[in-house]
């Protein structure tokens, strides 16, 4: 959708909200307003993704070779901005037998079908609460339907990788003090060896 007409259709959608919610609470206006503003940033990010249609049908491969894609392919990812189509190619190269989707490592997305924000927030908030009331508050707040389930999931997952990054660097941490003691800290043999030369002027 052109941006020329996402702008005439949020004109409508917010003319229309603000006369429905005439005579309603504050509490409903505020709903409405955010219910507003998430409709606006699905139609532009479904907007961001459909300009990304340029590929070619063939690319050079890391091989050196020449790959090639027979047609585009869709595939489904929850963002913060609801759930969005993403279609793009797939390459083959038959030299090495390498498939590619370069789109898929341009905007950053894995295997999994959830945006890194997605993932990021649902994470955040499984941290302070249970994972079902976390489900229940993503969906009033956020719009993101999740069972509690797939909060456990995404919460846990995360909850792995940054316990195995903490680790590493507790480890790295631990490796830099012992080699920082070494130096600081010389062997008693050195530091005779070094009394010696001092006393005898060497």
């Amino acid at each position: 959708m052109p941006a020329q007409r996402i702008v005439s259709e949020l004109i409508k959608i917010i003319q229309q909200g603000i006369t429905e919610s005439s005579g309603e609470d504050l509490s409903a206006k505020e709903q409405r307003a955010l219910e507003i503003g998430r409709i606006a940033a699905q139609m532009s990010l479904s907007e961001m993704l459909a300009s990304e249609d340029d590929e070619p049908v063939a690319i050079v491969c890391e091989c050196k070779e020449t790959a090639k894609s027979k047609e585009r392919e869709s595939r489904s990812v929850v963002t913060l901005a609801g759930t969005q189509k993403i279609v793009r190619r797939k390459y083959y190269c038959p030299s090495c037998g390498k498939w590619t989707v370069p789109m898929d490592v341009l905007l950053g997305i894995g295997k999994g079908n959830y945006s890194a924000g997605v993932v990021a927030l649902t994470s955040e908030i499984a941290a302070g609460f249970p994972f079902e009331a976390s489900a229940d508050f993503l969906t009033r707040r956020f719009g993101l339907d999740l069972c509690y389930k797939q909060v456990q999931r995404l919460a846990e997952r995360t909850g792995s990788v940054v316990a195995r990054k903490e680790y590493e660097q507790a480890a790295q941490v631990l490796v830099e003090s012992e080699e920082l003691g070494v130096e600081q800290n010389p062997s008693y043999a050195d530091r005779g060896r070094r009394w010696t030369e001092g006393a005898l002027g060497w």
